[in-house]
């Protein structure tokens, strides 16, 4: 019940930063100095911000930055997780060894502050977040699913499957990438709730992405930087977004739990991803 509660809360996120921005438009986030800083019984909904500009308008379209900014430096990161992970854990040997001891100097690292200093050398722009949130995200992945890998390229079925000729490519997609989707769903969603609070967190410290340029004309971690100056005078400045980032994170942790629940018990009257595996594991493959 909980994974598809926080399912439901993180497709709401997804319809709000895809479709939202189309509905609301831009009128909102222009300057109207009559309602400045207006509060929400004021001017209903959720009241006005710094220059006036509507809160739910800058909302919608901070919920796009988010969601561009997440969503991509999360893809880099998986897709660079899975690919050294699926071919150094099978590989195995030395190279397993090495890569785990980079991946160990790494994580020794803060992510947030290694994110800060490529912030700060890459020139400023969107794509200079997606970069640095997904240059210190890989490694957390990495190091779960290389110990995944190497366990599962030791089972029988796999062992079977080199014995009668199957390449390196084919015995990773066919027989160990079945038995990581589940936790490669998990991992990916946890790296996407701390990409959501690293974009943010960027953001607030003046590092995120570039703020009035399209589509990136405002995000949550700005709004939360713009609110700090009226904490106790606008509080509906800061609360509004602060809001969203706990719901999206929480909503994110809630679909890990829930995928992590049921790879612990799963249903019983599936046909496990194993056994699939060594089934086709009996027939002969070419090189």
């Amino acid at each position: 019940m909980r994974a598809q509660l926080g399912a439901g809360l993180l497709l709401a996120f997804v319809v709000a930063g895809a479709v939202g921005p189309w509905l609301v438009g831009t009128a909102g986030l222009h300057l109207d100095l009559a309602h400045d800083l207006a509060a929400p019984e004021v001017v209903g909904r959720l009241g006005r911000g710094e220059g006036g500009v509507d809160v739910v308008t800058a909302l919608i379209w901070g919920a796009r930055a988010s969601l561009i900014v997440a969503s991509s430096s999360t893809a880099l990161a998986m897709l660079l997780a899975l690919g050294l992970g699926v071919t150094v854990g099978t590989v195995g040997g030395r190279w397993l060894q090495l890569v785990q001891r980079i991946v160990d100097v790494v994580l020794a690292f803060p992510s947030l502050l290694l994110a800060l200093i490529l912030c700060a050398l890459l020139p400023p722009s969107p794509w200079g977040v997606v970069l640095a949130l997904s240059s210190t995200a890989w490694a957390g992945p990495l190091r779960v699913l290389l110990g995944l890998t190497a366990e599962v390229a030791a089972r029988d079925h796999v062992n079977g499957a080199r014995a009668l000729g199957a390449s390196l490519p084919r015995t990773v997609v066919v027989h160990v990438l079945p038995l990581l989707a589940m936790p490669l769903a998990i991992q990916s969603t946890q790296v996407f709730a701390s990409a959501v609070v690293a974009e943010a967190s960027l953001a607030f410290l003046g590092l995120g992405p570039v703020p009035g340029v399209p589509p990136f004309f405002t995000s949550w971690g700005q709004q939360l930087d713009d609110g700090i100056a009226y904490l106790w005078a606008a509080p509906h400045l800061w609360a509004p977004p602060g809001f969203c980032i706990l719901v999206v994170v929480v909503a994110a942790q809630l679909v890990a739990e829930g995928l992590a629940q049921r790879r612990r018990d799963p249903d019983p009257g599936a046909v496990p991803a194993e056994g699939r595996s060594a089934a086709a594991a009996r027939t002969p493959f070419p090189s």
